[in-house]
């Protein structure tokens, strides 16, 4: 599991400053100055409100504005990993020798991986910040051949004599002596193949109006540029530049899109090449079993069956009767992100237990980055953690308005995540071992924090209809409606597309994989009023994790069953769905199965269809009050592999 999480390249537009003339009148008479009207003060951030501190157990007690960035050096990291394989490999070292000199590595390891992570943090803080922009992509860059050394490390501790007293260790995950007795995936064959996949990567990360040329009145350049020379002849303010702007952002998005489709048929083919060089039967194996499932190709496609024979028709009689429709410019405005967080920590105060334990922990260390998106300044929220100091950290860019409510919540359930399974595991220890809930805490404690939230987010309008909580609430089970819809069919474009032999991968096969899996899925856009079959032209299909992490899309897929469950029983009784977000929490993730944590909280597998025509059924009767009647898709093949 990746421990590097994706920055945000969202942009928003610039805030215009306020230019107050004053003026005066000449002349002999004396005139009597018109009336001011009484100004109202001028508006100020509320001071961060903080809870009493709780024990914080086992934590550090290493306050964020301490932390101070130091660039790794890569060939460092590089020689202490050899050095420790070459150790470990001698018949000569005993286990107390092994274990100081894995101990020395792991401290710079977790440096290594601590820096990387403040470079995103501080990056996303300040896009314009040209060191750490350059100083992540250094380090990201490097991946790879940090990978191949790491991998010989976990080879060296599994062929070991000391291999399985090691393994009882923090720093390495129970399995490895299993997992890495035939070697691992970097060999000399496969490390060229694989840093051909990082620079294929770091170009579809480059794509952004800085880099893409677009034509436009016969001026080719950039989007950024372009619309520069716009702003320059026209103004800012004119119809001209307005028209100039909406045309420039639809070129951009058309030539983006077709340079992330070309680099996702390069990484289809290197990565062909990759699954054959270390003999499995396709990528999609190959990389289910890099990330840990538990799954197998069979459980995948009785998830997906089941989805289709279940979830799809409840969605689609939700969507005929207009259920999602709402009138989204009510939403609650909120002008600072002080009064957000302040609101979420009175909010999570009150429901006390684990998950205000490690939400005060993030306040009273500084861990947490908060305040309104700008152009410099990333939208969206992400957890990030520390190995070297073992702490998570909180980065939200906030868009003003009650929205920003969930958009918090997500990213801080998984730095809860971070908090409760990582106090004892080394940065070389798997985090998890069900990835399937990858992303559960986040989701989970995102539909919980609306739900909980339900009776200060109704008064902001007489009618209901018009409350900010029924506004949210049909975005977000659109929202999970959609991921699951949307997962669906990109997981099974990856198993079919990674399947192809590589002279097979063409743009017109794989759009004939992603026009079947759409079709299935009943995933289509609106082009002049009428539903167009998807391809790899389509805008926003190709999402980050196929390129970045492919087959990760189940995960999401799977984590969105999670969360909607927890919200259902939330939703049925008060307090239920919070209980079990705290059971989440304390379920020891890195050390259970995707199915062990399923039955800590009463659930049951997606692979099970039952499990998700019940769901299914009380998500509709939930949202509408109403009984379902709908017919399953019986044409869908339950279990099918």
């Amino acid at each position: 599991m990746s421990r590097i999480l994706s920055l945000f390249f969202i942009f928003s537009m610039l805030l215009p400053c306020l230019l107050i003339l004053t003026a005066c009148k000449g002349g002999n008479d004396p005139v009597t100055p018109p009336a001011t009207p009484p100004q109202p003060p001028e508006e100020k951030a509320p001071a961060l409100y903080l809870p009493t501190a709780g024990s914080f157990e086992g934590h550090s007690t290493e306050n964020f504005s301490n932390f101070v960035y130091s660039a790794p050096s890569t060939e460092a990291l590089l020689g202490a990993l050899a050095l420790t394989t070459e150790r470990l490999e001698s018949e000569e070292t005993s286990y107390d020798s092994a274990l100081a000199t894995i101990t020395a590595l792991e401290q710079v390891y977790a440096e290594f991986t601590s820096m990387l992570s403040y470079a995103q943090i501080r990056y996303s803080s300040n896009s314009a910040d040209a060191y750490f922009s350059g100083e992540y992509k250094r380090l990201y860059a490097a991946l790879p051949t940090v990978s191949f050394a790491l991998e010989k490390l976990f080879s060296a501790v599994s062929a070991s004599p000391h291999g399985a007293a090691l393994s009882e260790t923090e720093y390495f995950s129970s399995d490895i002596v299993e997992r890495y007795k035939n070697g691992g995936i970097y060999t000399e064959q496969t490390l060229p193949l694989f840093e051909e996949e990082t620079q294929l990567l770091l170009e579809a990360d480059n794509i952004s109006y800085d880099t893409v040329k677009i034509t436009y009145k016969q001026i080719t350049d950039t989007a950024a540029n372009v619309l520069a020379q716009m702003a320059a002849i026209y103004g800012e303010g004119s119809a001209e530049y307005q028209q100039a702007h909406m045309s420039c952002v639809t070129l951009y998005k058309r030539e983006a899109n077709k340079k992330r489709a070309d680099l996702y048929l390069s990484l289809l083919a290197v990565r062909r090449e990759i699954a054959d060089a270390l003999g499995y039967e396709s990528y999609a194996h190959l990389s289910s079993e890099r990330l840990g499932y538990s799954a197998t190709p069979g459980d995948v496609h009785s998830v997906l069956a089941a989805v289709e024979a279940y979830l799809l028709p409840v969605y689609q009689q939700l969507s005929s009767s207009d259920y999602f429709r709402s009138n989204t410019g009510k939403v609650e405005k909120i002008k600072f992100a002080e009064q957000t967080l302040n609101t979420l920590t009175h909010f999570y105060e009150a429901k006390g237990g684990k998950l205000f334990e490690g939400y005060n922990y993030l306040l009273h260390r500084s861990l947490y980055s908060i305040g309104n998106a700008t152009d410099a300044r990333a939208s969206g929220a992400f957890a990030a953690h520390f190995y070297n100091r073992n702490q998570p950290f909180l980065y939200v860019g906030m868009g003003g308005s009650a929205a920003d409510y969930l958009t918090a919540a997500d990213a801080l359930g998984d730095a809860l995540c971070f908090y409760y399974n990582n106090t004892k595991n080394g940065a070389f220890a798997s985090l998890f071992n069900a990835p399937e809930i990858s992303d559960a805490y986040g989701l989970s404690l995102r539909l919980l924090t609306l739900q909980g939230m339900k009776e200060a987010l109704s008064k902001t309008e007489s009618s209901m209809e018009d409350s900010t909580y029924l506004i949210l609430l049909k975005q977000e089970m659109y929202n999970a409606f959609q991921i699951m819809l949307t997962q669906c069919m990109r997981t099974q474009i990856e198993w079919e597309a990674y399947a192809l032999r590589k002279e097979e991968i063409t743009l017109d096969r794989i759009n004939e994989i992603i026009a079947r899996a759409a079709d299935r899925f009943d995933c289509f856009e609106i082009q002049n009023g009428a539903p167009v079959t998807l391809s790899l032209s389509t805008e926003n299909l190709l999402s980050a994790d196929m390129l970045h992490t492919p087959c990760r899309t189940f995960s999401e897929l799977t984590s969105v069953y999670v969360a909607v469950s927890l919200y259902a029983k939330e939703a049925a009784t008060s307090g239920a769905g919070f209980a079990a977000f705290d059971a989440l929490l304390a379920a020891n993730a890195g050390r259970k199965t995707y199915a062990e944590v399923l039955s800590a909280l009463s659930l049951q597998s997606p692979a099970d269809p039952d499990a998700v025509r019940t769901l299914a059924t009380t998500l509709y009767e939930v949202l509408t009050g109403y009984a379902y009647n709908g017919a399953p898709h019986i044409s869908a093949a339950l279990g099918k592999a």
